[in-house]
């Protein structure tokens, strides 16, 4: 997994296995000549936010390498996307419904599900105080 550094200023230069990228103050970009290529893992354990990376493969090597805006991170041990806006240009945003899994939402944070809404045992989901989780029926 790259740890892209979370705080560049434009120009900044990182470099993980012989390769190189420079921040725009946008995005990542490859930089200089490089040569050789990436392995590509999938990593489910990192506790840290990290850029997520998009390429063309999910597997094997690839040459270049592109990472997302600095407010878009993905934590891979707990799988939680975060960015300041979502929006579907399909207009429909889907939630499956029935849950499955427990789930606590975050403190500072509220839920919302559209309904209804089965918890199959032994699933529970918990709601700290001072959240909210709301199912639009």
């Amino acid at each position: 997994m790259i740890n892209f550094p979370t705080s560049p200023t434009v120009g900044d230069i990182y470099t993980f296995a012989g390769l190189s990228w420079q921040w725009n103050g946008v995005a990542w970009q490859t930089y200089g000549g490089g040569g050789g290529a990436i392995t590509v893992a999938n990593d489910t354990t990192t506790a840290t936010p990290v850029y997520p990376l998009f390429a063309d493969t999910t597997s094997g090597s690839l040459s270049n390498v592109y990472t997302s805006d600095p407010n878009y991170e993905y934590t891979p041990s707990t799988g939680q996307l975060e960015a300041p806006v979502m929006a579907v240009s399909a207009g429909i945003f889907l939630n499956a419904n029935t849950i499955t899994q427990s789930y606590t939402i975050p403190a500072g944070y509220n839920g919302l599900s559209a309904g209804p809404i089965d918890v199959v045992a032994p699933a529970v989901v918990t709601v700290p105080t001072g959240s909210t989780w709301v199912i639009a029926v």
